[in-house]
């Protein structure tokens, strides 16, 4: 009979077998989400230049009506479908995890191109009532087609993700898009100012979603499509999934531009633009290392293995913030050298930046929660956390931004932000039983 402690010690090597491989995966993640925030910084920081703070303000604006109405479109089935497609694939049932891809892809699909046609026909109402920048107009019939393309690159890669295909799923969503928008941002920013910019965001979606779909096709061709599930049942995940990423990728990231719109200038907001753009760089190396531990944390949970779940999170998280480390304190300490690179007039924006480097150092410490709560099935948790979010998010946002511009903009981000660490953290200590302590 095999005593006790043997087994303790079996477990723990077997847990550092699973970290040793996490990492090795990581990194390799890592890297290639390293080279997309690089590609995406030298586009930003491009765009700065060439349009200034005024029509960067524009251009951001555009691109936060589309990332929302992304979200919106997409009904958490992105990420409904990274947890149930590596769910299908542990067990082997490729015919179901492909038939759930293409259940979501065509309902996001269907979803998008109707909030498209939409933004496109309001455009004129929202530009002169709820912005009040006449300008608006043509940014936002121009970033209407982007809201497909974008909803659909990010149902591809999450769909990548749940087939264990990590290197792809970046590729996808984190190197593609920049470097065709890259290529293309120069020509048409010059020409056609905001409006050209915000095409080549549309050229780069599109490319992205072009080849997702070709490495997806290739992975899944040898495997018939089975509809051998309901759904309602997809439905039944997405929805509580859905509040989480409204609050999480769309109004925490996004909700102080559309505020600063509306009772703000467009120079506030390219200064506050910049400066997230910038931050974003931060959350990369978070969202590449914990896409490759997803499924992950789905197996050691359904082993019941919360030792083990603990000890792989919490290192994990630690590994990721000394790679993070760099970037947070860089920005922290040198936020006005960094954010010149912009142009001289984009200075104003480092107090901003250097508020949402805090809040991004935070995440990359304890963001992991999350993460936990949805692989672990509690989505209802997670909806009440994002409600929670949501209300901080409203009341920080109409008591700072109208008073502070840009400044208060970025603190009603990191309000929001750490609002929400703070009850999925002690949410996965009450559902879990371990606090989310990098060590």
């Amino acid at each position: 009979m095999t005593h006790p402690l043997s087994r303790l010690f079996e477990r723990a090597s077997s847990n550092d077998a699973i970290l040793r491989n996490l990492l090795k995966g990581a990194g390799f993640a890592v890297a290639l989400r390293a080279m997309g925030a690089i590609l995406a910084l030298i586009l930003n920081v491009t765009i700065g230049r060439l349009l200034g703070p005024e029509g960067a303000g524009l251009y951001y604006l555009g691109l936060a009506v589309c990332t929302v109405s992304a979200v919106v479109v997409r009904l958490g089935i992105d990420q409904a479908l990274l947890r149930q497609i590596a769910t299908f694939a542990a067990r082997r049932e490729w015919g179901r995890a492909v038939g759930l891809f293409h259940r979501g892809f065509s309902a996001v699909a269907a979803t998008a191109i109707l909030a498209a046609l939409l933004i496109a026909l309001t455009a004129p109402l929202l530009a002169n009532q709820v912005f009040g920048k006449p300008r608006m107009s043509e940014i936002l019939i121009s970033i209407a087609p982007c809201i497909v393309t974008f909803a659909l690159m990010t149902v591809v890669a999450e769909g990548l993700k749940g087939l264990s295909r990590f290197k792809d799923a970046m590729l996808v969503s984190g190197v593609v898009y920049p470097a065709v928008a890259l290529l293309a941002i120069w020509p048409l920013a010059t020409t056609l100012g905001a409006s050209g910019a915000v095409f080549s965001y549309f050229l780069g979606t599109l490319s992205a979603v072009g080849w997702g779909l070709v490495v997806w096709r290739r992975q899944v061709k040898s495997y018939a499509v089975s509809n051998v599930f309901e759904g309602r049942d997809l439905w039944s995940v997405s929805s509580k999934l859905w509040v989480m990423a409204l609050v999480s990728n769309a109004l925490l990231p996004w909700g102080p531009i559309l505020m600063l719109g509306a009772v703000g200038t467009s120079t506030d907001t390219g200064l506050f633009g910049a400066a997230l753009r910038l931050s974003v760089v931060i959350s990369f190396f978070h969202t590449a290392a914990y896409s490759v531990v997803a499924p992950t944390f789905a197996r050691l949970i359904e082993a019941e293995d919360f030792l083990g779940l603990q000890r792989v999170a919490c290192r994990f998280s630690l590994v990721i913030f000394g790679l993070s480390a760099p970037f947070i304190f860089a920005m922290i300490l040198a936020g006005e050298s960094i954010m010149v690179l912009f142009g001289g007039e984009f200075v104003e924006g480092a107090l901003a930046l250097q508020i949402l480097a805090v809040g991004q150092g935070v995440n990359v410490l304890i963001g992991a929660v999350g993460l936990l709560l949805m692989m672990s099935g509690h989505e209802r948790d997670i909806r009440n956390a994002s409600f929670f979010s949501a209300v901080v998010l409203l009341l920080a946002s109409l008591s700072l931004i109208p008073a502070y511009g840009s400044v208060g903009a970025a603190i009603a981000s990191v309000l929001t932000l750490l609002s929400g660490l703070a009850f999925n953290f002690f949410l996965v200590r009450k559902r879990l039983g371990f606090y989310m302590f990098p060590r």
